[in-house]
């Protein structure tokens, strides 16, 4: 095992002890209750909340605690094992706690512990907590690697046919002088920040002075957003009084000013003008984030100011960077410069054997030196020019700007020093929190989003066809290390039977569900789950097994151990099994053996069935079986759910075997596979270090796939009280080469992370709550699971045509079929139908529309709207683009008339039609620039952040939404973000937080199950669920809309893909019967009035597209 490994496990284990004590001090003071008895005790529930890390279920959070509590607190959510915040870890480790007796305080009670110490709490939550901290440790710093002496590290090659990877060797060179730790230094933590709009305007209007440039104001546009803004009760806002604690929306629409405000702020705050405070921008990409330092370093030099300003990222990525946007910009050499400037570097290390110079894979911590085990960092560290940045960021830079992925997943990955403690590695998160006085999060729902789609993981173990998988790509790399001779002897064959013990399960499940071996039917409902959970049933089946009644009965605990141990890979006692047990263990043990007699699966479900059989069929008193009794008389079948659901005959295979006893054979077949894959890949998860350290870099894909990497966070649980582990069998079921079988984790809180940053998690990892501030056009939009952001509104920009932003219309624009006279419905229709149907109506739309809209615009009288004579075309994919851009073709459409977005990197595969513009889509800016009246894009990369405009005002006439764009509710991250938001809605932080805490879960837990149960179809989800979905997407069509209404330019939203109308979507499913449940929804939950204020106009437009004509409806 690794040092790193090793590390971090023996140091978990020494926290748990002082973790508990400090929780349940902390429980005991906070929440004081008693026994029946009246005794003083403690409820356990109690400090499971604490431990959990949602503190913003609680009113008192912060302000209603002494500083003595809120430190202990602090500490706790930050130094606890991961394990201890989630139920099921809790309530192990606890109870292995109290029965060794580790907290003598406190005496069994029933569902409390009787406090049975007269020592003061306050005592012993100082005691604890100081334990804590002892036991506590950052992790190790890499020795130095030593001059004159060689080590090696491995490099990864990417070729056309196959990736590789090579042992690199390196001669240590002397520095020329010691570099020590890289100090970081911490903010004053102001508990407010004061943003004085006058003061940040008359700073603006001196950098216009001092430029000398008449062709863009900051100080105009400043002065018209500022003037807009109101107060969530409409007052108009003069200066902006930012708290430390919890987040603080600024909603404002798209084009309306609010970059400006974010990039005056920066440069203001940090002057001497706003107080010299460290400002933490967060913007969403890597483009964004290096086109506003670019911003800001200009402003400052026009103030003649000397702040740093510096650029974080992915630090494998800076080269890649560089070189794409050189390439994207081949007319731009100044920016070209600039980008190197910024992100170019070189190894000061000489390879002395291997392959050449890779970027982005230097052994900066990685270096290995024969014989000696573990990893060496690079002595040239600290003046290495890669790290620059860095060191910047670590103290002399006053802005800082990075982006969302970075902020919330990236690290430091060299030692560090705060407050005197030495750290081997720091998370990015921590680093910018202990420097920021304020934190600005630009798009802060897109933050959000991000939040979502990293807490849920899906990780394919097996498919049908012969697309490689990542565990084959680990198993390739496996036998080049071996090859290489980088692999130890002794971890070789531990390697390759992790790896294809899970590869073998898998293929063997994923086979046995294809061909009707396993077709497990769930005892709840008609409705079949999507998610199956390996233990999900183990009551009810051990209840069937030992003969309880299902629907009264508990098993006992020892019942439950003797039930798990027919799964078991260690042989259990034999005189341990009930009668019979021993025939079913052995059947069940062969079904995941990899021996001749176990492909028979089916012969193996017959032996499960007879197994059960004897198990079940009751005796004499003599112990002989009792022919005279049924076998099903305990379990009614017709007035059960289970029963009802069963929805088969008797299998014709085994006349004798009741509907009963098989389906208890499909579920103990399904939990024989599950349970065993589930420690396959347990055991898999445990060697993925020390794959890494032998040079198999896909280890740390494997790694964040499964959720298991070392990353802190405040909130780990997922929103039902514990991560979910799951199996899920998906594709085509009537397709036998379009199935996969994934694993799927969900866990986190991205709802309670993005909302509690600055209260939680801030002080939590530098122990002082910081002020943050999220910016956004959709960032308040009650039931969006996905974008509505759970914080107070501090301040909006109300979205009204003539005031900075232009009039909306929103417009049915769908396309008849030639043959059938029919709207042409894309979202929805069967996939090996999509293409032809987008060729259609690309043809249609430009036979029957575009041409002559763009004839009329290029001909306007008006020179503004001539000037805007382009439209901007959406589909969901590259594929379905390229497919419309066809069609406009087929239609007429000349190819000098169009272009198309493509990815900023790797393009193979996208087969462009000749003369038809490709734009990376980082470069969608110079659109205008081209020539070209149609672009055609993938809505994602031009919902957000994208400027196409000429001069300020956007160059766009009219957006057309050509495919109904799509949230896929059975993705991991989509029932996170769901079932998350679901438990949210109308829930308030209360003064008990065990029990709202508890609340919000059940609510969770019951809104999964809805959705696991239900057809993934949109037209087929229930009614709340497809609002939900609407809402996500009504945010990203807002976002869309804005692309043409910047600057104040009128636009219209054509909706062309006939999904989105009556006739062409399931009842309900259209999108006016969408809005009017959404508008139905505000209203009830008191939410309509906010929203109208703060949409206005854009609101209005799709209120009346609903024929929601009042204001009462």
């Amino acid at each position: 095992m690794s040092n790193r490994s090793r590390f971090h496990r023996t140091a978990n284990r020494f926290l748990v002890g002082p973790s508990l004590r400090l929780a349940l001090g902390l429980a005991e003071q906070l929440f004081p209750t008693e026994t029946w008895e009246g005794a003083p005790a403690v409820d356990p529930r109690d400090a499971r909340f604490l431990l959990s890390g949602q503190l913003g279920v609680w009113s008192l959070w912060r302000d209603g605690l002494t500083a003595t509590q809120r430190h202990a607190i602090d500490r706790l959510i930050h130094l606890r094992p991961r394990r201890l915040a989630t139920e099921g870890g809790l309530r192990v480790s606890l109870a292995e706690h109290l029965r060794n007796n580790r907290s003598p305080r406190y005496l069994g009670a029933g569902d409390f512990l009787q406090v049975i110490d007269g020592v003061p709490v306050g005592d012993l939550i100082t005691a604890a907590l100081q334990e804590l901290e002892d036991a506590s440790s950052p992790l190790r710093v890499p020795p130095e690697a030593l001059a004159g002496r060689r080590y090696s590290s491995s490099v990864f090659l990417a070729g056309p046919s196959r990736d590789e990877f090579r042992r690199n060797t390196y001669l240590i060179p002397r520095a020329p002088v010691p570099y020590p730790p890289v100090p970081v230094l911490d903010a004053t933590a102001p508990a407010e920040v004061v943003a004085d709009l006058a003061d940040m305007h008359a700073t603006a209007e001196l950098i216009d002075k001092k430029r000398g440039d008449d062709a863009f104001r900051l100080a105009e546009v400043l002065d018209g957003f500022s003037r807009k803004l109101r107060t969530p009760q409409g007052q108009p806002v003069d200066r902006l009084k930012l708290a430390a604690g919890p987040l603080q929306l600024m909603i404002a629409p798209t084009g309306s000013g609010k970059s400006v405000w974010m990039r005056v702020a920066a440069t203001h705050l940090a002057s001497h003008r706003g107080g010299r405070r460290t400002v933490v921008l967060l913007t969403p990409d890597v483009e964004s984030t290096l086109d506003l330092v670019a911003a800001i370093r200009s402003d400052l030099a026009a103030l003649s100011l000397d702040i740093p300003v510096v650029a974080l990222m992915s630090h494998r990525r800076l080269i890649e960077v560089a070189v794409q946007r050189t390439n994207d910009t081949p007319e731009d050499p100044a920016g070209a410069r600039w980008s190197w400037q910024e992100l170019g570097y070189s190894c000061m290390l000489s390879d002395e054997e291997g392959a050449a110079w890779q970027p982005g894979q230097e052994p900066c911590t990685d270096l290995h030196e024969p014989g000696v085990e573990g990893r060496h960092r690079c002595p040239l560290i600290g003046a290495c020019e890669k790290w620059a940045p860095w060191r910047q960021a670590a103290g002399p830079a006053k802005i800082i700007v990075t982006n969302h992925a970075y902020f919330q997943q990236g690290s430091v990955p060299f030692p560090v020093i705060t407050n005197g403690t030495l750290h081997g590695r720091m998370s990015a998160q921590e680093l910018l929190l202990r420097r920021a006085d304020i934190v600005l999060v630009d798009e802060v729902d897109a933050f959000q989003g991000h939040a979502v789609a990293q807490s849920g993981r899906t990780l394919v173990l097996a498919r049908r066809d012969t697309q490689k998988l990542l565990l084959e790509k680990l198993d390739d790399q496996r036998k080049e290390q071996v090859e290489s001779d980088n692999v130890p002897g002794e971890l070789e064959l531990a390697f390759q039977r992790a790896i294809h013990r899970v590869e073998f399960l898998s293929e063997r499940y994923l086979a046995a569900v294809v061909n009707g071996f396993i077709d497990p039917q769930d005892p709840l409902g008609p409705k079949q789950a999507r998610l199956h959970l390996p233990r999900r049933w183990d009551n009810l089946l051990a209840c069937r097994l030992f003969g309880l009644n299902e629907l009264e009965d508990r098993p006992s605990d020892d019942q439950l151990d003797r039930f798990k141990s027919l799964f078991t890979q260690n042989e259990p006692d034999p005189d341990a099994l009930p009668a019979g047990w021993a025939d079913l263990r052995k059947e069940l043990r062969l079904v995941v053996a990899d021996e001749p007699e176990s492909d028979l699966i089916h012969k193996r479900s017959q032996g499960i069935v007879s197994a059960i059989q004897t198990i079940t069929a009751p005796t004499t008193d003599e112990g002989e079986p009792d022919a005279d009794v049924d076998l099903d008389a305990n379990v009614d079948l017709e007035e059960t759910d289970c029963g009802r659901q069963t929805g088969k005959d008797d299998d014709p295979a085994d006349p004798t075997a009741s509907a009963w006893q098989l389906q208890t054979a499909h579920l103990l077949l399904r939990r024989a596979f599950l349970g065993e894959l589930q420690q396959g890949l347990a055991e898999l998860e445990a060697l993925l270090p020390l794959m890494r350290d032998s040079g198999m870099r896909l280890a740390d894909d494997v790694e964040a796939a499964l959720d298991r990497a070392p990353s802190w966070q405040a909130t780990p649980e997922g929103p039902i009280g514990r991560a979910v582990f799951g199996f899920a069998v998906t594709g085509d079921p009537e397709s036998r080469s379009d199935r996969q079988f994934t694993a799927e984790i969900l866990s986190g809180d991205p709802h309670a992370y993005t909302a509690d940053l600055g209260i939680t998690t801030a002080p939590a990892l530098t122990g002082a709550p910081r002020v943050i501030v999220g910016l956004s056009a959709t960032a308040y939009l009650p039931g969006s699971p996905t974008n509505h952001v759970h914080a107070d509104v501090a301040c909006y920009y109300p979205d009204i045509a003539g005031t900075g932003t232009g009039r909306l219309t929103v417009s049915n624009a769908s396309v008849n079929d030639h043959t059938t006279n029919r709207g042409i419905v894309i979202s929805g229709a069967a996939r090996n139908r999509k293409a032809q149907l987008l060729e259609g109506i690309g043809s249609g739309l430009w036979d029957q529309i575009l041409e002559q809209r763009l004839r009329d615009l290029h001909d306007h009288r008006d020179a503004e709207r001539r000037a805007r004579a382009r439209v901007l075309l959406v589909t969901n994919s590259y594929d379905q683009m390229l497919a419309l851009c066809r069609g406009l073709i087929a239609g007429g459409a000349h190819r000098t008339r169009i272009a198309v977005a493509v990815p900023a990197g790797d393009r193979r595969g996208l087969q462009i039609p000749d003369d038809v513009l490709a734009i990376p889509a980082s470069r969608l800016r110079t659109f205008p620039g081209t020539g070209r009246d149609v672009l055609i894009s993938p809505f994602a990369r031009v919902a957000r952040g994208l400027n196409i405009v000429v001069g300020h005002r956007s160059a766009l006439d009219s957006i057309w939404v050509c495919v109904r764009p799509i949230k896929l509710i059975d993705e991991p991250s989509a029932l996170v973000a769901h079932t998350g938001a679901h438990a949210r809605r109308n829930r308030h932080p209360g003064e008990d937080p065990r029990k709202e805490l508890d609340k919000r879960h059940r609510i969770a837990a019951k809104h999964l199950e809805l959705i696991n149960r239900s057809n993934p179809a949109f037209g087929r989800l229930p009614p709340d669920v497809r609002t939900a979905i609407f809402a996500d997407v009504l945010a990203d069509l807002i976002q869309l809309a804005g692309r043409a209404r910047r600057g104040g330019t009128n636009t219209t939203l054509h909706l062309v893909d006939n999904a989105f109308h009556r006739g062409g979507a399931a009842p309900g499913s259209d999108f006016a019967s969408l809005i009017r449940n959404l508008h139905r929804r505000w209203r009830d939950d008191n939410h309509l009035d906010q929203v109208r204020s703060i949409y206005g106009t854009t609101i209005d437009a799709v209120f009346t597209f609903a024929s929601i004509n009042d204001r009462n409806p």
